[in-house]
């Protein structure tokens, strides 16, 4: 399906405002338009792609002896009491 030229301005007018390339979500919300999907199916759309790279990362995992991403690290966010 070709891009209109309304998904275009809006594609533009998005890069021109975060002054970068729009996200991966844009473009999913944009197809969910397009195709006249349920509202929401962009959110399912990431979710699938997103559980699928998951599930690539955990059958690779199981396959090695030592982790994958030995560097990668939780650093918690420090939290703000409030007095």
């Amino acid at each position: 399906m070709p891009l209109l030229a309304s998904g275009a301005t809006t594609l533009r007018a998005i890069a021109n405002a975060s002054g970068g390339a729009p996200s991966i979500d844009v473009a999913l919300v944009m197809m969910e338009r397009a195709y006249g999907l349920p509202v929401g199916a962009a959110f399912t759309l990431f979710a699938i792609g997103r559980t699928a790279g998951w599930l690539a990362h955990a059958i690779e995992q199981r396959s090695q002896a030592t982790l994958i991403r030995p560097r990668a690290r939780y650093v918690a966010a420090e939290q703000k009491h409030s007095s």
